[in-house]
């Protein structure tokens, strides 16, 4: 039996937390998510407690990296128990996916599980469009459409066991090819 470990990645207000809150109440998996411990600090933090982490500043860049050692930290944590992972919130970006990856690619305990949360452009333009207007002062649609829908990269073959995509109205889909892939860890 292979531990899971998965990353699910996609663009900011595609729906991935939604994603794997869903299928966290199918299966048994650790949620590794950098909003946690972000949330945490925002609260408690005096420096960040005015964070406006929608688009690209030196105190966002500082949370990105609070926030990444965190990640990495409890992936470490997790992987030398050898419990079943799921890597909520992975960027578009190849790199971020890959940097994950590697903390298992040599490990025969695990098996890797890409999963890609798509929308439609047109849906997320208005859903990043609700999170500018229900956070004032965050860019949210401008960021994306200035930096990060160019940064999107297509997974490829060799980055991990299995590559599924989740676009809105497969969940069960998804869910069925999981219980074929990880049918030890099925709740």
């Amino acid at each position: 039996m292979k531990i899971p470990y998965i990353v699910v990645f996609g663009h900011n207000a595609s729906g991935k937390s939604t994603f794997t809150k869903k299928i966290l109440e199918k299966f048994r998996l650790n949620r590794v998510n950098g909003d946690i411990v972000r949330d945490l600090i925002i609260k408690n933090i005096d420096y960040y407690s005015d964070i406006n982490y929608s688009y690209f500043t030196e105190k966002a860049a500082s949370m990105n990296k609070i926030t990444d050692k965190f990640r990495l930290t409890l992936l470490e944590e997790l992987i030398n128990k050898k419990e079943p992972i799921l890597i909520d919130g992975s960027s578009v970006a190849k790199r971020t996916r890959t940097r994950y990856l590697e903390l298992v690619r040599n490990n025969s305990n695990y098996v890797t599980i890409i999963i890609e949360v798509s929308v439609d452009e047109e849906v997320l333009i208005q859903r990043l469009k609700e999170r500018d207007r229900n956070n004032q002062g965050h860019k949210w649609l401008q960021q994306y459409t200035g930096k990060k829908k160019d940064m999107y990269e297509p997974v490829e073959e060799t980055e991990s066991d299995y590559y599924l995509k989740y676009n809105q109205e497969n969940f069960d889909e998804i869910v069925a090819e999981l219980n074929i892939i990880i049918p030890d860890f099925s709740k």
